[in-house]
């Protein structure tokens, strides 16, 4: 598979797993009803980065889990062949967001979502110490 193809493979995973955790969010609240805001919605904001590995190396299909210190909902997805990703329409608030990847050191920041605002974040995750190693 050339790498066009692949890329475009990994947009379509990060749509469907991103749709499957709006699914499970709006699941987990029955009582409410769902439907497309008639204006852009408020108090909401959007939150997007990059993961690489220590080398600097963009990680694509590590994930993302962005949990709501307010409202203890989570959401997690993929990021992309180029390691982006990027959560929508989230509500104003605190927010744990953990990247992981497999063969390397998964990585924690808290981050505040402003009212119509973009948070970016960076993570770089390292690599685990090898046997005999300390870690810094």
């Amino acid at each position: 598979m050339n790498r066009s193809a692949l890329v475009s493979h990994m947009a379509v995973l990060f749509s469907i797993v991103c749709v499957a955790s709006f699914i499970d969010l709006a699941q987990s609240s029955p009582s409410q009803k769902i439907s497309p805001p008639a204006v852009a919605p408020t108090d909401t904001g959007s939150l997007a980065g990059t993961v690489e590995d220590h080398h600097g190396v963009p990680v694509g299909g590590a994930t993302v889990t962005v949990e709501s210190l307010d409202r203890h909902k989570m959401r997690s997805g993929n990021t992309d062949g180029m390691g982006s990703f990027s959560f929508e329409n989230l509500p104003v608030g605190e927010y744990m967001v953990t990247a992981t990847a497999r063969g390397l050191l998964s990585k924690t920041e808290k981050v505040r979502v402003k009212d119509r605002r973009r948070t970016t974040l960076h993570f770089k995750l390292k690599a685990p110490p090898v046997d005999g190693e300390s870690s810094a």
